[in-house]
């Protein structure tokens, strides 16, 4: 089978000052980087879990869309996003994938829909889980199915944890 990692979705819909619906189709035959399918139920757990968070779990973005009444799948690949009221929307809560890291639905529900405690999870970006070791470094390699052809540049990403104001 081959797996082409996607983007995550793509907003089909006009942004208008009604409550008719924003739609958004996600990337037939795209893949996590475990191999499993992308697909509008993932979008639809994400966002559901950014919007109405779980007892427990506090998400900083949650008002920021305060606009969205309801999260419909219309089928395998595509989602729709209702508004509560007439209101202009905006990118502030429009669902954006440059601010959201779409996680599986399956991911989601055997964690509880609390990412927290996984140091990995499969997602669909330029760059692969290798290792993290808390408060020091996540190593992240490059996606060779990545669905940008060409992408990344780089082969490696190290990133290291600094506390500011604390030399060592």
């Amino acid at each position: 089978m081959a797996t082409r990692s996607s983007p995550t979705w793509r907003p089909t819909g006009k942004l208008l000052p009604t409550r008719r619906p924003t739609r958004s189709s996600s990337a037939e035959g795209s893949w996590f980087h475990d191999g499993a399918e992308f697909t509008a139920e993932d979008v639809k757990a994400t966002y559901a879990r950014i919007i109405w968070p779980p007892k427990g779990i506090s998400i900083p973005r949650t008002p920021l869309f305060a606009a969205v009444s309801d999260i419909n799948t219309r089928d395998r690949y595509t989602i729709e996003f209702n508004s509560v009221n007439r209101v202009q929307r905006t990118s502030c809560w429009v669902p954006s994938p440059v601010w959201n890291i779409i996680v599986r639905k399956k991911t989601l529900e055997d964690n509880n829909y609390n990412l927290r405690t996984l140091p990995n999870f499969p997602g669909t970006g330029p760059f692969r889980h290798v290792s993290r070791i808390d408060k020091e470094v996540w190593i992240l390699e490059k996606n060779p199915q990545y669905w940008n052809a060409g992408l990344p540049y780089l082969d490696r990403l190290e990133i290291y944890h600094w506390v500011p104001g604390r030399l060592s």
